[in-house]
């Protein structure tokens, strides 16, 4: 499969201001998107749940928002699965502890009428994966079965025993049952059966973005030290810096489209690293051969030489992966639409990344490179025996003579090497 003659001779490197410029902007209008805007943050990283239902007879998508919105949910929660026919929706709700404020309300009324208005001493309310109380009173114990009997006709909730003095739990209906039941109170004529409850609390969804984040950026650390050990220092601020281009980028477009953010896509962007990083690799190879092949070639005719040589390879694997995720996006379902889309966008700014940003930077390096050579002589001899220059001598064997020591290195690129 060569789409390329192998005669061909694009100039590449010498467009690199332009694409310069349009990578600029492109990063600095994500970067502000993502600030101004925000993402569209899913359930998996603020928390909430999302309940699949199928009713067993054709229901419009309006019907199931004007239920939802009657109990103070909004109505693009809702989204409809398959097609019309299958009567499948979703229903996300990004708020853990919707609908506990007025059940919260309610036992302590009931326990207050029971017990007294001043027999709750502190209450703790936790939302994290189920909503539930951590009640403290005052006065001698009571009987776990006073208590139940007290809250007896709420319905879903539980009494629990704590381990402390004067404390126990209070587990009440998670978010998915309130959801239930108040489509089952809106659509009273219509049964459904619920497929499917994701529940993630905002503290563990917290988490999850925070280290989602940090994923990313040791991965790019880590990118930076493996390039700089395979090939030599000047390769490796190019490689990070497309790839962070890449996953920018690409968060910027999920913004701007009002896609969704969750933990499918912290995956996706680590996997676009990966591929825009193995395409790096593969043209940063041909680099190295040509200039150890062709040592008097001036740096950017070699650098287009190597992007030229590699083209090929580069399309054939870039529209391979594309034609896959194209598939996965249009046929593979909602469940993997968003990790696809996001792929198929990161093949597209990688392969642009790797070509424009990735290979000219080698350009950049090799001309701040004597001033790092600079720099990494003058730290050598400020150390304090180099400082002096001299290396003291055995007074018998060498009459007290002093002998001047060289610091200087053989050349200039074993000392770059070593950095």
């Amino acid at each position: 499969m060569q789409f390329i003659p192998d005669n061909v001779n694009i100039d590449f490197v010498g467009k690199r201001r332009i694409a310069a410029s349009i990578s600029a902007v492109l990063v600095v209008a994500s970067i502000a998107l993502f600030l101004v805007v925000g993402p569209n943050w899913g359930i998996d990283f603020t928390g909430g749940a999302e309940i699949r239902l199928r009713f067993s007879e054709q229901v419009e998508i309006g019907e199931v928002r004007d239920a939802i919105v009657a109990v103070g949910i909004p109505g693009d929660s809702v989204q409809s699965i398959g097609s019309p026919e299958d009567a499948e929706y979703s229903i996300r709700v990004q708020d853990a502890a919707f609908g506990s404020d007025e059940i919260r309300e309610q036992v302590k009324q009931q326990l207050q009428a029971t017990f007294g208005v001043d027999w709750i001493a502190e209450e703790r309310f936790e939302a994290e994966v189920g909503a539930s109380m951590t009640l403290e009173y005052t006065g001698p114990a009571v009987p776990m079965e006073q208590v139940e009997a007290a809250v007896a006709g709420l319905a879903n909730v539980e009494v629990r025993e704590a381990p402390d003095d004067n404390t126990f739990y209070v587990k009440l209906p998670g978010l998915s049952q309130q959801v239930q039941g108040a489509i089952g109170s809106q659509l009273a004529g219509h049964s459904f059966e619920v497929l499917q409850v994701d529940s993630v609390g905002p503290k563990v969804g917290g988490d999850l973005r925070r280290q989602g984040f940090i994923s990313i950026l040791a991965t790019l650390v880590l990118v930076l030290v493996y390039v700089a050990f395979r090939f030599d220092l000047t390769f490796a601020p190019g490689a990070v810096l497309a790839l962070f281009h890449d996953v920018i980028i690409v968060i910027g477009i999920f913004v701007l489209m009002r896609r969704e953010v969750n933990i499918s896509i912290i995956g996706a962007l680590l996997t676009i690293i990966g591929y825009s990083l193995n395409d790096t690799i593969v043209i940063y190879d041909r680099i190295r051969e040509n200039m150890e092949r062709y040592r008097r070639k001036d740096m950017e005719g070699l650098i287009n030489a190597s992007v030229n040589e590699t083209l090929n390879r580069t399309l054939n694997t870039s529209l391979t992966t594309l034609a896959a995720m194209i598939v996965f996006l249009f046929m593979g379902g909602p469940v993997i639409e968003t990790f696809a889309l996001a792929i198929a966008l990161g093949v597209i700014v990688g392969t642009y990344s790797t070509v424009y940003v990735a290979s000219p930077m080698i350009l950049i390096m090799e001309d701040v490179k004597p001033y790092l050579v600079g720099v990494m002589t003058l730290s050598q001899r400020s150390s304090p025996e180099q400082a002096a220059g001299v290396e003291s001598e055995d007074d018998e064997g060498r009459g007290g003579r002093l002998r001047q020591k060289s610091t200087k290195p053989e050349n200039e690129r074993d000392l770059f090497k070593n950095v």
